[in-house]
């Protein structure tokens, strides 16, 4: 579980188990993990925004495929959606745990 996760083809798996493993770590390296995710997951959502912006320069410069290149950017948009939806569960967890950590 300390081990830090390799970031291939399943890394993001790698975080959904040590998840589910968290009531046996202290709060330390639950939000320690968290913020590691989260980080993995920006990085992933600012790659993508960047793909998204030349995806969207290509459908200016080539107005005949432009379907195609709209279709690549819906895609986009949805995987980004994703990436956010998570990294905002992300912080919300961290926020609970901070919140319960102080009651006690």
């Amino acid at each position: 579980m300390e081990k830090p996760v390799v970031h291939d083809s399943k890394w993001d798996d790698m975080y959904r188990f040590k998840m589910r493993g968290m009531t046996y770590m202290s709060v330390v390296d639950q939000v320690a993990i968290l913020r590691d995710y989260f980080g993995e997951l920006d990085e992933d959502f600012h790659v993508y925004m960047a793909v998204k912006n030349h995806l969207e320069d290509l459908r200016e410069a080539h107005p005949t495929t432009e379907d195609y290149y709209q279709w690549q950017i819906r895609t986009t948009d949805f995987v980004m959606t994703v990436l956010e939806t998570k990294m905002n569960w992300i912080q919300t967890q961290i926020k609970e745990i901070q919140k319960m950590e102080n009651k006690k």
